[in-house]
């Protein structure tokens, strides 16, 4: 693939280049108007507007979901189809400290230099080119929506780059479930009739308690942790309604769901210590832990090695959760991590946020040359994508429609 690279790299950051302009104005318009999960009206009408713009067949309200998109550009008869994807949430109060407002300029750098490459040059008997906008990743895994509902089921591979701290090439992701833990009691003084109360909060904390014990013997890849969210309204009243929000991460699936069962128990033991009535809400689809594709790995790292971008391979560790997991159980699946440059600065804090919406020339180029250089290499040898499903099934013997 290195000689692949080395021929495609040049053109694809020229164009690049040329398209800075609207990547720098894309990451400010949504740095300046960030958009919580499952709300970026302005984000989703702003990219999509873009690419019809620019030649896109575009369609919102995928899976169901007002503001996912699906943009397509098809040339020629049959061929592969390969997508890039794009997150633009924000996080409540402190806005893009995730980046993702890079993440969707760097996709739509990226397929707006394809398309001007592909109107120059033949490139296979045809193919097709998808930029799916994937809405609330922070919350409420659009991904995982989009996944159950088959939207990746006719692609080929799939590919994406997010901002980070530290440069990595499709590191793994932990499995999660997010539960509301919620406690119904009886409200009384808690002064003069304490004895006819039944105090929720306390059920509430006995579930911390019980949890903080479990912790205790659970294996290194796991994490299991929550806040309060409601604890009462009086220090003189019996609270007769408390409520948690938790989250139950493994790298293992099985074993995840091993551990779910045992934090529904740590609940169910504080309500039968307590006689408070128990509620538990799993409040969005589980993140599936993110599926390995050596292949693609492979082809994304000969692109940052290019372009001279430092990776740390493997990952040290497996930290977060993502739909990209949903999303590899169903494609081949690669996300890189691109640094922003300053190692000291983490994800989800408001000084990540700040650098995101700092100048950001220089990523935004060698991000978007990279990404758009690694999809072109899909389409210019299929021998490539032949490996990448081979990976995928961990069989030889792969038939995959649009590959020959």
């Amino acid at each position: 693939m290195k000689d692949l690279v080395r021929e495609l790299f040049p053109e694809m950051s020229k164009r690049v280049h040329e398209i800075l302009p609207i990547m720098l104005q894309t990451s400010e318009e949504l740095h300046g108007n960030p958009e919580p999960s499952f709300e970026e009206a302005y984000a989703c009408d702003y990219l999509t507007g873009l690419l019809r713009r620019n030649g896109f067949v575009a369609q919102t309200g995928v899976a169901g979901m007002e503001t996912a998109f699906e943009a397509r550009l098809s040339w020629g008869e049959g061929g592969p189809t390969v997508a890039i994807v794009a997150d633009y949430d924000a996080l409540p109060e402190i806005g893009h400290a995730c980046g993702h407002n890079l993440y969707a300029a760097t996709s739509i750098g990226a397929v707006l230099a394809l398309k001007d490459y592909l109107c120059c040059h033949a490139v296979g008997s045809g193919g097709e080119v998808r930029l799916i906008g994937t809405p609330a990743e922070e919350k409420g895994g659009g991904k995982c929506i989009m996944a159950e509902k088959g939207v990746f089921d006719e692609l080929d591979a799939v590919l994406g780059i997010h901002p980070a701290e530290v440069s990595g090439v499709g590191g793994g992701s932990l499995a999660l479930s997010q539960y509301y833990v919620c406690f119904s009691g009886r409200a009384v003084h808690a002064a003069d009739s304490p004895e006819r109360g039944i105090n929720a909060l306390d059920a509430l904390i006995a579930t911390f308690n019980n949890v903080n014990a479990l912790r205790q013997h659970v294996r290194e890849d796991a994490r299991i942790h929550g806040v309060i969210l409601h604890g009462g309204v009086s220090a003189n009243m019996v609270p007769d309604y408390a409520e948690a929000e938790f989250l139950v991460r493994s790298a293992d699936e099985t074993y995840q769901s091993e551990l779910v069962e045992r934090f529904k128990c740590c609940a169910e033991g504080a309500a039968m210590a307590s006689g408070a009535k128990l509620e538990l809400k799993q409040i969005r689809l589980p993140y599936q832990a993110t599926k390995i594709n050596s292949a693609l790995q492979g082809l994304l790292s000969e692109c940052y090695e290019y372009v001279g971008e430092p990776i740390e391979s493997p990952p040290s560790k497996i930290s977060g959760s993502s739909g990209v997991g949903n999303m590899s159980q169903v494609v081949p699946t690669v996300q890189g991590e691109f640094s922003l440059g300053s190692e000291d600065v983490s994800l989800h804090t408001r000084e990540f946020a700040r650098l995101a919406g700092a100048d950001n020339e220089a990523y935004l180029t060698r991000a978007a040359a990279v990404l758009s250089t690694a999809v072109l290499c899909c389409f210019a040898d299929q021998e490539i994508l032949l490996r990448v499903w081979q990976d995928f099934h961990n069989t030889v013997e792969v038939v995959r429609r649009g590959i020959t």
